[in-house]
C-alpha cells in the first residue's frame, strides 16, 4: 500500500470519530431538555384536566343568561317610548355659510349666540315631538332593552349610540331654553338626561355603564355651560338645576355591580375558547383562528383559575375600601400569574381606569353641587365668595368630599385661560374668572389648572366673578400658565 493511502484512511477514521462524538455529545445535551419539556407539558395537562370546558361552559353560560333583566310588559316598559323617539330624531341639515353650519351636537359648550342661529332654532324645533317622547319615556320608571344574553360575547346593543345621540339632543334643547330664560324647562330636560343614563345601565355590562357615564357628563356639562353663559339671575331659576342634579351617582354600588358582571363575562369568554366554541382570535388572544384542541386545553385550566381568583380578590378589595385609584386589576393579574396567562390577560378589560371614569363621575357631581351652591350666594349677597366655607351651611349642610385620596375643593379668582383647549375655556380667555375646582386624582393643588378637556391636574368649573371690584382685583393679578401634556 502507497504510504499516502494510510495516511488518508487515517483522516478518514478522525473524521467519523469525531462526527460521531458530536451527535453523541448534542444527545446528551437534548435528553435533558426533552424530559424537561415533557414533564412541563404533563404539569399543564394534568392542571388542565381537573378543569372540564364543557361542563365549566354550561355553568357559567347559565349564569350568565341569570343576569339578563326581567321582562316587563310593553306598557310598562320605557324602552317602547323610546324607540318611537329614535325614530322621530330628526338631523341637522347644515347651512353653508351659516353660524349654524356644524351640527348641534358639536357645538353643546358654544358660546350662547351659537343658539340665537335661526337653523339651530329650527332644528330643535323639528325635534319637539322627539324631544317630548324622550321626557315622556324618562318620566317611567322600568326599562328593559330585551338584549340576546345568549350571544354572549356576540351580543349587539345598538340602543347605546342613540341613548348617547339622545342625551345630546335634549342638552343642546336645555341650552337653548336656558337662553331664552326657560331654566325650568332647561332643568327639566337635563333631569331626562340623567334618568335615560340611568335606563342606560339596566343591563349589567361594564360598556353600558361606561356609556352611562358619559351620557351623566353630557347633563354635567350642560349644567355647567348655562353657569358660565346663561347663569340664573333669580333664586327659584337656579333651584330647578339644583334638583335636576344627581349628587349621589352611587359609585361604589355601581362598580361593584359591573364588575361582577364583568369576573362572570371573563369567566364564559375562557370557557368558550376552551370548548372550542368560538375562534380565538376574535377575543383578542393573539392566536391563531384555528387552534388545535391540545393546544388550547395546555393553558386553559391554569388561565381559568388565574381569571377566577383575580376577580375575586378585585371584589373583595372594592368590598372592603370602596372604590380607589390605588385598585389595580392588571397587577394582581401579576402578582398570581404563573404561566403565560394568554386568556387571562385577554378577557380582563381595563377596569382600573374604568374604577376612575365611576370617581371622576362622582367628582363632577359634587363639584358642580359646589358651583350652584356658590352662584346661590352670589345671587344672595350680590358678591362673590372668597372661599367656599362661606357657602356652608346656608347653601349647603356641608362641603362634599373628593373621591381622590388627598385631594380637596378649592375656589379662586384670577386672569382666564391662556390656552384655550375648548369653548368654555376660550370664553374666559384673558378675562377673569372664579373656578370652582378639584384638586384631582394626584391630590395637588394646581390651582385649578387642566392639561386638556376631560382631564388633568385639576377639575375645574368656571364663573363669571360677579362683583366689579372683584374683577378689577382680578386683572390686576399676574395670569395663570396653563400646562399641556
Amino acid at each position: 500500500m502507497h504510504p499516502s493511502a494510510g495516511r488518508a484512511s487515517d483522516s478518514d477514521l478522525a473524521r467519523w470519530y469525531l462526527q460521531r462524538s458530536q451527535r453523541a455529545h448534542r444527545t446528551l445535551w437534548a435528553l435533558p431538555l426533552l424530559a424537561f419539556l415533557t414533564m412541563f407539558v404533563v404539569v399543564l395537562m394534568l392542571r388542565t384536566g381537573a378543569s372540564d370546558p364543557d361542563a365549566n361552559l354550561k355553568q357559567t353560560r347559565a349564569e350568565f343568561m341569570a343576569t339578563k333583566p326581567a321582562a316587563i310588559p310593553p306598557a310598562s316598559n320605557a324602552v317602547t317610548v323610546l324607540s318611537q323617539a329614535f325614530a322621530a330624531h330628526a338631523r341637522f341639515n347644515a347651512q353653508v355659510g351659516a353660524i349654524a353650519s356644524a351640527d348641534p351636537d358639536t357645538k353643546l359648550d358654544a358660546p350662547s349666540s351659537y343658539f340665537e342661529d335661526n337653523a339651530v332654532i329650527a332644528f330643535y324645533q323639528s325635534n319637539a315631538n322627539c324631544i317630548a317622547l324622550l321626557k315622556s319615556a324618562a318620566g317611567m320608571s322600568a326599562c328593559n332593552w330585551d338584549l340576546n344574553y345568549s350571544a354572549g360575547p356576540s351580543m349587539l346593543m345598538p340602543h347605546l349610540a342613540q341613548i348617547r345621540a339622545s342625551c345630546r339632543l335634549l342638552a343642546g334643547s336645555a341650552r337653548l331654553k336656558a337662553h331664552s330664560g326657560d331654566h325650568a324647562g332647561a332643568a327639566s330636560d337635563i333631569a331626562a338626561i340623567y334618568k335615560l343614563a340611568e335606563f342606560t345601565e339596566s343591563d349589567p355590562v361594564l360598556i353600558s355603564g361606561l356609556v352611562s357615564m358619559a351620557c351623566s357628563g353630557i347633563a354635567d356639562s350642560a349644567i355647567e355651560t348655562i353657569l358660565a353663559f346663561d347663569a340664573p339671575e333669580k333664586m327659584e331659576d337656579l333651584e330647578h338645576y339644583r334638583k335636576a342634579l344627581v349628587t349621589d351617582r352611587k359609585t361604589k354600588e355601581r362598580v361593584l355591580k359591573f364588575i361582577r358582571a364583568e369576573r362572570l363575562f371573563a369567566l364564559l369568554c375562557v370557557d368558550l375558547i376552551g370548548a372550542n366554541a368560538i375562534n380565538p382570535a376574535v377575543m383578542g388572544t393573539g392566536l391563531p383562528g384555528v387552534v388545535p384542541p391540545a393546544a388550547v386545553n395546555l393553558f386553559y385550566g391554569p388561565d381559568r383559575e388565574l381569571t377566577q381568583k383575580v376577580f375575586d380578590e378585585y371584589v373583595k378589595q372594592i368590598e372592603a375600601r370602596g372604590p380607589s385609584q390605588k385598585n389595580s386589576l392588571e397587577a394582581l393579574v401579576d402578582k398570581h400569574q404563573e404561566g403565560p396567562a394568554i386568556l387571562t390577560r385577554s378577557v380582563i378589560p381595563a377596569l382600573s381606569r374604568a374604577e376612575l371614569s365611576f370617581l371622576r363621575d362622582q367628582e363632577n357631581a359634587a363639584l358642580l353641587q359646589l358651583a350652584i351652591a356658590v352662584h346661590a350666594f352670589r345671587l344672595k349677597h350680590k358678591k362673590d365668595p372668597q372661599s367656599l366655607d362661606e357657602v356652608v351651611p346656608e347653601f349647603l349642610p356641608k362641603l362634599p368630599v373628593s373621591v381622590f385620596e388627598g385631594s380637596q375643593f378649592s375656589l379662586r379668582q384670577d386672569i382666564g385661560e391662556t390656552n384655550a383647549i375648548h369653548t368654555v375655556r376660550g370664553a374666559f380667555s384673558g378675562k377673569p374668572v372664579l373656578r370652582v375646582y378639584s384638586w384631582g386624582e394626584d391630590g395637588v393643588d394646581n390651582s385649578g389648572l387642566e392639561a386638556g378637556r376631560n382631564s388633568g391636574p385639576d377639575r375645574v368649573i368656571r364663573l363669571v366673578p360677579l362683583s366689579s371690584a372683584a374683577a378689577e382685583d382680578v386683572e390686576k393679578a399676574e395670569p395663570l400658565q396653563e400646562r399641556d401634556e
